[in-house]
């Protein structure tokens, strides 16, 4: 990092919302019941981000594979808009590290989803641009799973 870069960081409510998720993600991890649908599947979903400075909204929709996952996103500013694909590798949808490129450049997240009921989830995110940190981003979504 140079040295006229900052780091920004995270808020009392991202920290808070990060760890509530993770500990939902454990529980459903250590289930009896685990169900192979949570490793291998495709999730579709909307729902907010915020910057520094913007509120927007967002769609995604994203594909897991085990290790492997894959997305698509459009995040949608008031002033700009965001069209991102993403690949990566983690554990199902509970914890994805991703890169990604596309129209405000590259770009680095680390994207959690968990079911909250059913088919339904909820979609955690936390996205960096490296080349101009005014992008960087945390989302949260609702969604819903295909096994």
């Amino acid at each position: 990092m140079s040295h006229n870069q900052t780091t920004q960081p995270l808020s009392t409510l991202n920290r808070c919302l990060i760890g509530l998720l993770f500990l939902f993600g454990c529980s459903n991890l250590q289930a009896d019941d685990f169900n192979y649908g949570d490793v291998f599947g495709v999730s579709v979903g909307v729902g907010i981000s915020q910057t520094e400075t913007r509120d927007g909204k967002l769609a995604w929709a994203n594909m897991y594979m085990f290790l492997f996952n894959l997305t698509a996103e459009y995040q949608d500013y008031q002033d700009y808009d965001i069209t991102n694909i993403y690949t990566g590798f983690g554990l199902g949808k509970f914890l994805q590290l991703q890169y990604g490129d596309g129209s405000k450049g590259e770009a680095y997240r680390a994207r959690m989803e968990f079911n909250i009921y059913k088919n339904l989830s909820i979609m955690l995110a936390r996205e960096r641009y490296p080349n101009d940190h005014s992008h960087d981003n945390t989302s949260i979504g609702l969604g819903l799973t295909f096994e």
